[in-house]
């Protein structure tokens, strides 16, 4: 590798700087930084500007990715930058209660994999401090580094008292420092350059970008160093700072902060115990899958920062010298603001377990998916949820829907459902009063062999940003079919309806008083039907009860099952029970006409209407059957002569006994018959008279009736 040699005189003394000639980004890594912020919150309600920091520093919009209504704050770009944000008044860290907080953190592509090839510079740090947003550590006109913006500066070289160096930091703070540079010169030369805080081995040896902790403003977080010059005439004196290291958390290389990648942390504060945990990285960045990560925990001494309240402000600080990076935060959870947090739960309701991960469900089972949303504290509601749902695949969905704690509910509309991705936004905030919603999906495995990968969902309000992880698990196709014999059945009213079928497998052999059938009528499930004997042939009748069926259109779910607990498909029949009945009889029919002293056929008149509604099962039978009284005029004397009824193929003398005229079966298809729309001039009810016919006025009744021809 080829190295350019940089010289700089400071206060006399000469101090040589390697430089690393090789290909970065020229901004940093900031551009790749910002188009894939992963999903956090808004930050101008919560946070402002730190009155020290450059104009550098800026909120941003991320330039892609899928994360919505977050905000980033851009805290360095270059070099001999400082930097801070604080939070607002109202959005304290209460050290009286317990706290949470989680965030993105972006540290640039400058980082090497080794000392020689790290060119990120320097961090940055979270910060907790009982002061304002204007809070600027005494650094005089010194640009250092290694202080993050919050630790103190150590440039006299000839100071041996540490609480010169407390002296000039953020007071009454602590520190959670990401330090991408590795400031260990400890020659005497170094002395006063601000670049040996690092040389520290009280945590044993900082080889690598770490993470770490302790007070700024407290003398005993800094040892003072001794330092001769060797010289055996006129011998020299001089000291150089290290910084305590407690919690330290370090990588393998260079690389380990300035990685181009986003890393997560969270902060969680047990004020019983005064046990400060902080977790590094325990979300992938791409997915937002819960991951290990590293974790450290340092006991806070809430005296150190002189609050009557207990109530700190907080927020982050960086700082560049020589060396620079884009160091970029968003913000996921407000401490004190709401706590909050999500869990998922999937269950085998089919064998009535839960899917573990690694579990191995079989095809058709049917699954229940459970999103548990918590609000555990908080000064404010939990606000405008919306649930970003990434569901897992192998799965098909059936209905979802959201139960609170107040016992209201709402159904969530999977007509949205694109591809496994599903957004709904929650109708209820979640507070103290109503602490809960659950988010409950059913579905069916499909029933094919697979591998489901874990699935990250995010539930993001206006205060916190949560997520939940379904588990891994695998689909075993089921060697296991019900077909049934028809997909519809007409049943007649007041009838039972059955059901046959077969249950079949393509590589085993059944058994017959292995199986099991199961159904669900309109929702509402039955006794299931064991099959019987020792046969093979799969073959079922059910019996649903005429006392279960509704008029009209019933739906029954099948499916089947067999020893070992494998599911068939779930088949859908129809049970229309219906009724043969007349939809229309009205009108009159009218004869008139001469007489001619011959036999004579006359026409009607008038507007009779006769309709035949049949909504009984397929193949089911009726005829009409039509009888007559006498023609009478009003001395009651007969008419010479009868009505008719004229078909393609027959013509009936009606008379008091019913005759059929029309027989129909059921296709299934042809539910309404309308008797006299067919009807020609020459067809249908006709009057005929004798020849000895008079001449006069009669009238009669017609009855028409219905008559079931069913088996």
């Amino acid at each position: 590798m080829l190295m350019m040699i940089t010289v700089i005189l400071v206060s006399g003394w000469l101090m040589l700087k390697p430089q690393p000639a090789y290909a970065v980004d020229t901004d940093g890594g900031l551009a790749k930084g910002l188009a894939k912020v992963p999903q956090g919150l808004p930050l101008s309600k919560y946070f402002t500007i730190g009155t020290n920091s450059a104009k550098q520093v800026k909120v941003m919009a991320p330039t892609g990715g899928s994360a919505v209504n977050t905000e980033v704050v851009k805290l360095t770009d270059g070099g001999d930058q400082s930097a801070s944000i604080w939070s607002n008044d109202d959005f304290d860290f209460n050290l009286n209660a317990d706290q949470t907080a989680s965030m993105w953190l972006y540290f640039g592509t400058k980082g090497g994999t080794t000392a020689t090839a790290n060119s990120a510079g320097d961090g940055m740090a979270f910060v907790l401090q009982n002061g304002s947003t204007s809070v600027t550590p005494d650094y005089g006109t010194v640009s250092a580094g290694e202080t993050l913006g919050v630790w103190g500066v150590d440039t006299a070289g000839t100071n041996n008292l540490p609480a010169t160096v407390s002296g000039k930091a953020i007071p009454n703070s602590w520190a959670l420092e990401f330090d991408t540079y590795l400031n260990n010169t400890t020659t005497f030369d170094g002395t006063g350059q601000a670049s040996s805080f690092d040389a520290d081995t009280s945590g044993g040896t900082l080889a690598n970008p770490h993470i770490a902790s302790n007070y700024p403003g407290d003398a005993g977080s800094y040892t003072m160093q001794k330092k001769s010059n060797g010289a055996i005439f006129f011998p020299k004196t001089r000291y150089y700072a290290t910084l305590n290291h407690k919690g330290v958390l370090q990588g393998s290389d260079f690389r380990y902060l300035a990685d181009g990648n986003w890393h997560h942390l969270t902060i969680h504060y047990n004020h019983t115990t005064k046990a400060m945990t902080y977790t590094f990285n325990d979300k992938n960045p791409d997915t937002g899958v819960s991951q290990t990560g590293q974790s450290a925990t340092v006991t806070l001494d809430p005296t150190k920062f002189k609050s009557s309240t207990g109530k700190l402000r907080w927020g982050f600080t960086s700082s560049t010298g020589y060396y620079w990076e884009p160091n970029l935060v968003a913000f996921e959870k407000i401490p004190d603001l709401v706590n909050a947090d999500a869990t998922v739960t999937m269950t085998d309701v089919t064998k009535n377990k839960p899917i573990n991960a690694g579990d191995t469900i079989n095809g058709n089972d049917h699954v229940k998916l459970a999103y548990q949303l918590d609000y555990k504290s908080g000064s404010t509601d939990w606000e405008d949820i919306v649930a970003d749902l990434d569901l897992p695949t192998g799965l098909t969905y059936q209905s979802a829907k959201i139960d609170y704690t107040t016992g209201a509910s709402e159904t969530v509309d999977l007509s949205g459902l694109s591809g496994q991705e599903l957004s709904h936004k929650l109708g209820h905030a979640l507070n103290e009063g109503n602490h809960q919603a659950v988010l409950t999906l059913t579905g069916t495995a499909n029933n094919e062999t697979t591998s489901v990968d874990n699935a990250t969902s995010q539930f993001r309000g206006t205060q916190a940003v949560v997520q939940a992880t379904t588990n891994n698990f695998e689909i075993k196709q089921a060697d296991l079919k019900l077909t049934p014999t028809s997909d519809s059945q007409g049943v007649s009213s007041g009838q039972d309806a059955k059901v046959t079928g077969i249950i079949s497998a393509a590589n085993k052999t059944l058994v017959n008083n292995e199986l099991t059938v199961h159904a669900t009528l309109n929702g509402t499930a039955l006794a299931d039907t064991k099959l019987t004997g020792n046969g093979s042939d799969g073959a079922f009748t059910i019996t649903v009860p005429a006392a279960k069926l509704n008029n009209g259109a019933n739906t029954l779910a099948l499916s089947a099952s067999d020893a070992d607990g494998v599911t068939s498909n779930e088949a859908t029949v129809i049970l229309t029970v219906g009724s043969l009945q007349f939809t229309q009889v009205s009108g009159d029919a009218v004869f008139s006409g001469e007489l001619t002293g011959q036999t004579m056929a006359y026409q009607r008149n008038g507007n009779l209407d006769i309709q035949i509604s049949d909504t009984r099962r397929k193949g089911a039978e009726w005829q009409l059957l039509v009888s007559t009284t006498p023609l009478t005029d009003q001395t009651g004397k007969d008419l010479a002569g009868n009505l008719i009824y004229v078909s393609d193929n027959q013509t009936l003398t009606l008379s008091s006994a019913g005759q059929a005229v029309l027989t129909h079966v059921n296709t299934g298809s042809n539910i309404k018959t309308d008797v006299t729309s067919d009807w020609t001039a020459n067809q249908g009810l006709l009057l005929q008279t004798r020849s000895d016919a008079t001449p006069g006025q009669y009238t009669g009744e017609v009855t028409w009736t219905l008559q079931n021809t069913v088996e």
